[in-house]
């Protein structure tokens, strides 16, 4: 995780943690440069007999689905050729825009007890084996 403002210059990372089956953290997304400077990138469509070019697949560059998607094939591949794993991954992952420094600190404080926590977590291999049967199945969702 810490590469990811080496590939993504625009991108802060605040707070993260690798848990054995999941990971948490904070990505900030700074505005670019052109942006700031109040120069806004003019985009040209269909002029005359010209067709528009065909949509991009995938997600927006600088976009957070462009990061996570970045992070997630590196990981794999790195996996993949150490490890012979695949599947690694689910398909989504959980975003919710921080709005505020409350909110901020309360992201902070449950990434960073996180590690703390995963006797207890219901994800937890090893807790699930010797859990009794009322314990089993939790709430928390997959990561």
């Amino acid at each position: 995780m810490r590469a990811i403002p080496e590939h993504f210059p625009f991108v802060e990372l605040g707070a993260h943690v690798i848990m054995p089956n999941h990971v948490h953290g904070i990505i900030v997304i700074r505005a670019d440069e052109s942006a700031s400077n109040g120069i806004v990138p003019q985009h040209v469509g269909a002029t005359h007999a010209s067709p528009l070019p065909k949509q991009p697949r995938g997600p927006a560059p600088r976009s957070l689905g462009a990061i996570v998607g970045s992070f997630k094939s590196a990981v794999t591949h790195r996996i993949g050729r150490e490890h012979n794993a695949t599947g690694i991954w689910q398909r989504n992952y959980y975003a919710h825009i921080i709005r505020d420094e409350k909110d901020l600190q309360c992201i902070t404080d449950y990434i960073e007890a996180n590690p703390s926590r995963w006797d207890e977590d219901d994800e937890n291999p090893v807790r699930a084996t010797h859990a009794s049967p009322q314990l089993k199945g939790g709430t928390h969702g997959k990561r």
